[in-house]
């Protein structure tokens, strides 16, 4: 019914008015597969890929440093281009969102020292994101984690998609990304067929890292953690790492820095386990990274998380967390109704961890 519907107005609209001399349509599949247009076909068309008009489909470099020049905010450049610049188009690089160059330069005119935002996300339920997630394998959540790291990865793309075959296959959704401009391509030429894709910019990668970490909170709900819990508080130390490495293995890293992300890893982990936990709170002589309080039990855990830079120091990166509990004396921040108290170090390197942990109990 709507392609009917659509067939009849555009066919009115841009073949049959004789007040028409030239029209612009716009979107992000080429409109030639879609039979909507059967009426009317003498019309050419420009894709991202290709070189002309690829300046027109966002701001060239030159015409932000005017647009900046003119509203005395030419101080802000370099926060603009990490934010909103990054797009290739055909050969010309250097291209800017302008929603978001627009947006950023009007707020910064009312408050000069509004922060760069997501502005393109607040138009977009980003379903295209959430929908790779939830179909995805393995080897997919490691191409979503390296392009989060700022690393391109290789796709065959195929520009030709109709909406009804979006979804069909892990290739086509890659392609989707591409043509909606939550990849683009790098100014490197490959040689097998394939296309290099990266994420363009500091927005993007910010509504990537926020969906996937959406997912995450989402993906535990449906887990059983009812063996992680119990290794927790008998201070298995061996089942807890064996725990941990498996679910390091199934998720992607969404965060700037390790240390960042596997904070975040374990906040999630242990609140999605129905785990009330305390984070960086003053105890003791320092800041615990994590604590978890039992009251009803009258026990504690104490975790101290470390980041090891190969794997041979993962053993001894855990023991340096689990010593500086104790050195820090972080126990003695602990309401005074607590008994026992679990104290763990616990280091990473990429998807691999090593548990440390020692009990103590309170005169």
């Amino acid at each position: 019914e709507m392609i009917g519907f659509m067939r009849t107005m555009l066919g009115s609209a841009l073949k049959t008015n004789p007040s028409l001399t030239f029209a612009v349509l716009t979107g992000c599949l080429r409109i030639a597969n879609e039979s909507i247009v059967s009426g009317f076909n003498n019309f050419i068309h420009f894709g991202v890929s290709e070189s002309r008009f690829s300046d027109c489909f966002g701001f060239t470099a030159e015409e932000v440093d005017a647009l900046l020049h003119k509203a005395c905010l030419s101080h802000k450049k370099a926060a603009i281009q990490e934010w909103y610049d990054g797009y290739h188009f055909g050969e010309k690089t250097a291209i800017y969102c302008p929603w978001d160059v627009l947006h950023y330069i009007a707020d910064l005119q009312y408050d000069p020292d509004t922060k760069p935002q997501a502005y393109w996300n607040n138009t977009s339920g980003n379903a295209i994101v959430k929908t790779l997630l939830k179909q995805s394998t393995l080897e997919t959540r490691r191409k979503i984690e390296a392009l989060i790291d700022g690393e391109a990865i290789e796709e065959t793309l195929c520009e030709d998609l109709t909406y009804d075959s979006v979804y069909a296959s892990e290739s086509n959704i890659w392609s989707m990304l591409y043509l909606t401009g939550y990849l683009t391509k790098t100014s490197k030429e490959q040689d097998n067929g394939k296309t290099a894709l990266v994420i363009p910019n500091k927005e993007v990668r910010t509504i990537f890292t926020s969906t996937v970490s959406t997912w995450f909170a989402e993906s535990l709900k449906s887990k059983d953690f009812r063996a992680f819990v119990t290794a927790l508080w008998e201070g298995d130390a061996n089942s807890l790492q064996a725990m941990l490495t498996r679910i390091l293995y199934d998720t992607i890293s969404y965060f700037d820095s390790a240390e960042t992300y596997y904070h975040g890893f374990m906040t999630g982990l242990l609140r999605g386990a129905g785990l009330f936990l305390s984070s960086n709170r003053e105890k003791g002589l320092g800041r615990p990274d994590l604590c978890i309080e039992d009251m009803e039990r009258r026990q504690a855990i104490l975790i101290e998380l470390k980041c090891a830079q190969k794997k041979e120091d993962l053993a001894k990166k855990a023991e340096e967390g689990r010593k500086q509990i104790e050195e820090k004396e972080y126990a003695k921040g602990l309401p005074s109704q607590i008994e026992h108290v679990l104290q763990y170090g616990i280091a990473f390197w990429k998807k691999e961890c090593v548990v440390s942990v020692s009990k103590s109990r309170r005169s």
